[in-house]
């Protein structure tokens, strides 16, 4: 494209709400109108929200929406958001990816015992047709994976820091501040027919762990849709 694009969070006040309002939700609507197939969820559902289901979106405190847009907008352009996804966690890690990260073929490797182990959530992840092809969406993505790191050197910060403060002088490796940080995953789900979403997140570095059939109402229409699973492990 030959405009600018930058990549900015959706802040979390009432400026961020009204902005959301005004310009994420009819980008997210136009998403599942444009490609339903790309979603879990349906254009029907959606467009029946009132604000206040929207407004607990954006206020989530896990949920954090990244939007990529024309370089000088606050809301004046006519389309402002271009590509957009949003990141929730963390999470307590469970279910397939716990049996993925856990298999003790796998763990053998590791020397030093984590406390705790913790995802994120790639979620609605739609770029606009006119943006495609462009490496906006491969800009975004890093985007999403550079936030999660930030908040996991955040966590490992004040990790280090309460342990430095309050415990006494490491005696073996597994005592040492550093012994106790979180494993950090990404995890995202693609339908598999979305060859172009798939070759996104392996791009990114997103390996496969898991396939599953969900099932969606769409028209009146149960339809029938295989998902895989992908995850990335963030390092910082």
């Amino acid at each position: 494209m030959c405009m600018t694009t930058i990549i900015r969070i959706i802040p979390q006040d009432e400026e961020g709400v009204a902005f959301y309002l005004a310009y994420y939700k009819p980008f997210r609507l136009r998403a599942l109108e444009t490609d339903p197939s790309a979603f879990s969820s349906t254009y029907e559902r959606e467009v029946s929200f009132d604000d206040e289901k929207w407004r607990s979106r954006i206020m989530n405190p896990l949920a954090t929406t990244l939007i990529a847009g024309p370089g000088n907008f606050r809301g004046e352009a006519a389309v402002p958001i271009l590509s957009a996804t949003t990141v929730v966690g963390p999470l307590p890690l469970s279910g397939p990816l716990d049996q993925r990260i856990n298999d003790p073929r796998l763990k053998g490797a590791r020397k030093v015992p984590r406390y705790s182990q913790q995802r994120y959530e790639i979620n609605a992840v739609w770029t606009a047709p006119e943006a495609r092809r462009t490496g906006l969406a491969a800009r975004l993505m890093q985007e999403a994976i550079n936030h999660v790191r930030e908040q996991a050197r955040d966590q490992a910060r004040q990790h280090s820091q309460s342990r430095t403060q309050a415990a006494p002088a490491p005696r073996t490796a597994e005592d040492s501040p550093d012994a106790r940080l979180p494993e950090i995953y990404l995890d995202v789900g693609v339908e598999k027919t979305n060859e172009a979403a798939m070759a996104l997140y392996r791009k990114s570095g997103f390996v496969p762990y898991f396939e599953d059939r969900e099932d969606i109402v769409q028209g009146g229409n149960t339809i029938p849709r295989k998902f895989l699973y992908m995850y990335l492990p963030v390092e910082y």
